[in-house]
C-alpha cells in the first residue's frame, strides 16, 4: 500500500528554478516539497555544468532567500577577468578582445545593490539545496520521480515513486509546479503545445580537464574564447571553475551529427592549436532551441523555467529567466494558500511571465544568429600579411556592430516590465524607450521593478519589499483608508515612510504601492476615491475592465 503525503505545493525538478521556488515559499512560511528523479544531482551537473552567470537581478533574489553570501563566496577565482577573446586559435591571431573586469574589480551596478556573479551550477545548485535548511517548511527528496498526476479541480493527486526503494507515494497538494526542464513530462501530460522558432542547431558540449590552461598560450585570461575560421564563428571554449575545467562547444549544425570522441579531439586541437594535454571528462549532445509554452498554467498546475521556455544559452538568460518565474509565482501561491488572492491573481503569472520568456528567448536567438553569421571577410581571416589583417579587421568591426553591448544583458535581466498585467494599474506615463540589451534605466512606472536607492544604513530600498504589499509614502498623507481596505480583505500591507529626496525622485510620486516581488503595482500623489477597488485590483479580485 502506498503512503500519502499532504503538502500545499509540490515542485517537480530540483534545478535552480525548482530550488529557487522552494526557497521563496520557505521564506514565506509556505510548506512545499521538491522532488528530483536523479540520484546524484551534482554529479549530473558536473557532466554538463550548464548555467554559470548570475545576473544582478538574480542576486537580488538570492539576497532575499539568504544565499547571496554563499554565491559571492563561491570558489570561482575573484581575480579572473570576464574577458571574451575572438581568435583563430589559441596559437593563432587575436581578432578582438572584449574586456570585462573580474569580480574583485566589479562594483555593484548603480541601479542594484548587487553585481553579476560567476557561479556555475556545480556550485550554485548545492548552495540552493543547502539554503533550504533555513526553511523546514521546504523539503527535498531524491531520487523521487513523478509518474502521473490528476488535477481534480480542488486538489492535485500526484503519483510519485522513490526510485531507490520502489516505494509508491501519493502526494496530495493544492498546486503542482513543473520545473522539469525543456523536455517536461508534465507539460506533455497537460497537452500544452509550444511556439517559437523551434530547433536552431544540434550542438555538443565537451567538458575538459585542461591543467595549467592559461600557461599554454599568449591570449591571457578570459571567460570565453570564440574561435573563428573561414566559415565564421565555429566553436567556443568557456571557463567552468576558473582553473582547469573548461567547456568546449561547437556552434552546431541544422542536422543531427553523431560525434565520436576522436572527431571531437580533432576539433578541440584545431581550436587550441597547441601541443598540450587535455582529458575529455564528458560529452553532452544537446539541442539549441527557442520555444515557449503556449500556456504557463492549466488549472492547479504551473510551468516554470525551461518547462515553460527554452532559449539559446549564448546570453546566459535561461536560468535567470526561470528564477524570475519563481520570484513571480511564489508570492501569488502564498496569497492563494492564505486566502487573500482574488480569482484572477494566479492567472496573472502567465500574463506576466510568458511575455518575459518570449522576449528573452527571441533576443537570445537573434544574438546567436548575429554571432554565427555576417558578411565579414572570413575567407582570409587565418592568413598572414595585409590580406589577413584586413580580414580580421572586418570581423572585428562585425563583432562590434552585431553586439554593440558585448554580452551585457542588464537591459533584459533587469528591465522586464509587467505593463499589461491585469494586477497592475497604469498611470498614463509613456512606455520607456529600450536602448539595447546592455542599457537599463530604473523607473517606478507601474509594472516595473521598483528602483534601488542606497540608504544611509547600508541597505537598499529593495530590502523594504517582500512580506506583503508595501506602500511607500514620501509626503504627509492619510492612508488609513487603504490600510483598512487591505485589512478587511486579509491583504498584508506595510507602510514605509521616507523623506529622502533621492528616493522620492526615483519613485516620482508621493505614494507608490509595491508588490511582494518588488514590482510597482500603482502610484499616485493621492489615494483617489476608492482604495477598496485598488486593493481588489492588485490582489486579482477584479479584472482591468472593471476598474478605473
Amino acid at each position: 500500500m502506498s503512503r500519502t503525503i499532504e503538502i500545499p505545493v509540490l515542485i517537480v525538478g530540483a534545478g535552480p528554478v525548482g530550488l529557487g521556488l522552494a526557497l521563496d515559499l520557505g521564506w514565506r512560511g509556505i510548506p512545499c516539497m521538491v522532488i528530483e528523479r536523479l540520484a546524484d544531482l551534482t554529479g549530473g551537473i558536473k557532466i554538463n555544468p550548464r548555467a554559470a552567470a548570475i545576473t544582478p537581478r538574480s542576486m537580488e533574489f538570492c539576497r532575499r532567500w539568504g544565499v547571496a553570501d554563499a554565491v559571492r563566496n563561491s570558489p570561482f577565482p575573484k581575480d579572473m577577468p570576464f574577458n571574451i577573446i575572438y581568435c583563430t586559435s589559441l596559437d593563432g591571431f587575436t581578432i578582438y578582445k572584449q574586456e570585462a573586469p573580474s569580480m574583485n574589480d566589479r562594483v555593484p551596478h548603480p541601479m542594484s545593490p548587487e553585481t553579476r556573479q560567476r557561479c556555475p551550477q556545480i556550485w550554485f545548485d548545492p548552495m540552493l539545496i543547502d539554503g533550504l535548511a533555513q526553511y523546514p517548511e521546504s523539503t527535498f527528496h531524491q531520487p523521487w520521480e513523478l509518474e502521473s498526476f490528476d488535477d481534480t479541480g480542488s486538489e492535485v493527486r500526484a503519483n510519485v515513486r522513490d526510485v531507490s526503494t520502489g516505494e509508491a507515494i501519493v502526494v496530495v497538494c493544492s498546486y503542482l509546479v513543473a520545473c522539469d526542464g525543456s523536455g517536461s513530462g508534465v507539460r506533455a501530460a497537460l497537452g500544452v503545445s509550444t511556439g517559437g522558432e523551434g530547433l536552431l542547431t544540434h550542438a555538443v558540449n565537451v567538458v575538459l580537464d585542461f591543467p595549467n590552461f592559461l600557461q599554454h598560450h599568449d591570449k591571457g585570461p578570459a571567460e570565453r574564447f570564440m574561435f573563428v575560421d573561414e566559415n565564421g564563428v565555429w566553436a567556443d571554449l568557456s571557463v567552468i571553475d576558473g582553473r582547469e575545467h573548461w567547456r568546449f562547444g561547437l556552434s552546431g549544425t541544422k542536422n543531427e551529427v553523431r560525434w565520436e570522441r576522436e572527431d571531437l579531439v580533432r576539433e578541440i586541437q584545431r581550436a587550441v592549436g597547441l601541443k598540450v594535454n587535455f582529458d575529455i571528462v564528458a560529452l553532452a549532445p544537446w539541442r539549441r532551441r527557442e520555444v515557449t509554452a503556449d500556456r504557463f498554467r492549466v488549472g492547479r498546475v504551473f510551468l516554470a523555467g525551461d518547462a515553460a521556455h527554452a532559449m539559446a544559452p549564448n546570453l546566459g538568460l535561461g536560468m535567470n529567466t526561470g528564477l524570475a518565474d519563481a520570484f513571480d509565482l511564489g508570492w501569488k501561491l502564498e496569497a492563494a494558500l492564505r486566502g487573500w488572492a482574488g480569482t484572477y491573481l494566479l492567472d496573472s503569472y502567465e500574463a506576466e511571465r510568458r511575455p518575459a520568456g518570449i522576449r528573452n528567448a527571441v533576443a537570445s536567438t537573434e544574438t546567436f544568429k548575429r554571432w554565427i553569421s555576417s558578411t565579414a571577410d572570413y575567407e582570409h581571416v587565418r592568413d598572414a600579411g595585409p590580406v589577413g589583417e584586413a580580414a580580421r579587421a572586418s570581423v572585428q568591426a562585425h563583432v562590434k556592430a552585431a553586439l554593440p553591448d558585448g554580452w551585457d544583458t542588464i537591459g533584459l535581466a533587469m528591465g522586464y516590465r509587467y505593463d499589461d498585467s491585469p494586477i497592475v494599474v497604469p498611470d498614463g506615463t509613456p512606455v520607456p524607450i529600450e536602448r539595447g540589451l546592455g542599457h537599463y534605466e530604473q523607473t517606478a512606472r507601474p509594472g516595473a521593478r521598483a528602483p534601488h536607492v542606497p540608504l544611509a544604513d547600508g541597505t537598499s530600498t529593495i530590502d523594504w519589499f517582500g512580506r506583503g504589499f508595501t506602500l511607500c509614502r514620501f509626503a504627509a498623507a492619510d492612508v488609513s483608508s487603504i490600510e483598512r481596505a487591505a485589512r478587511d480583505r486579509g491583504v498584508p500591507l506595510t507602510v514605509v515612510d521616507s523623506r529622502d529626496e533621492r528616493v522620492r525622485a526615483a519613485y516620482d510620486r508621493d505614494l507608490v504601492l509595491v508588490r511582494p516581488d518588488g514590482h510597482v503595482a500603482w502610484r499616485s500623489n493621492d489615494l483617489g476615491d476608492d482604495p477598496s477597488a485598488l486593493i481588489d485590483r492588485i490582489r486579482g479580485a477584479q479584472t482591468a475592465d472593471l476598474c478605473v
